[in-house]
């Protein structure tokens, strides 16, 4: 797997956000249960396959950032929605068709063609830190712990971040850059 094709910082950033406003809008939104549908379906189904199976694959490893949130977040949610829908009797076939339409739309239209397609760049200064993947965020934690305090600064020409540990309330917490997302660990 290239560090820079098809997949480098830039177009994973613009994937993950675009993505934070699908997930965001079923919850502005909750009487639309086929907008719930796409969600659940691209949680449940498209990131267990993508987290599940095929980063996996590629990396040789049983473990990468958002396996976990998958498992643990997004399946069992995930069942749970269609459980309550089903229960309740909010879902019918036209929301089965809008939620799958839905869900095309964004995988084909944001994720393939504008993040996979327009944004790939084999020569963008923004490659992916395969390394940090390989090793998980726990590895990278435990890096981070042996050499406070820094900052976050990106260093895209070398596609590695430094770590913070700013102090509030007498808590150090703790921020770890993986492709877009972050996660804060207290």
């Amino acid at each position: 797997m290239d560090d820079r094709y098809p997949l480098n910082q830039a177009n994973c950033a613009f994937i993950n956000i675009t993505a934070w406003a699908f997930y965001l809008v079923p919850v502005i939104l909750p009487g639309a249960v086929w907008l719930g549908i796409a969600q659940v379906l691209f949680g449940m189904v498209g990131q267990l396959i993508v987290h599940g199976v095929v980063i996996n694959i590629r990396l040789k490893t049983i473990y990468n950032p958002g396996l976990a949130a998958v498992v643990l977040g997004h399946v069992p949610l995930g069942i749970w929605y269609l459980v309550e829908v089903n229960g309740q009797g909010l879902v019918n076939g036209w929301d089965w068709l809008f939620g799958v339409l839905m869900l095309a739309a964004f995988v084909g239209g944001i994720m393939l063609r504008l993040g996979y397609g327009l944004m790939s760049d084999k020569n963008t200064r923004y490659p992916l830190n395969h390394g940090k993947w390989r090793g998980g965020t726990g590895s990278s934690i435990s890096r981070a712990l042996a050499s406070p305090p820094c900052r976050l600064v990106p260093a895209p020409a070398r596609g590695r971040c430094q770590l913070s540990f700013p102090k509030a309330a007498g808590r150090r917490h703790l921020l770890v850059a993986d492709c877009g997302t972050a996660e804060r660990l207290v």
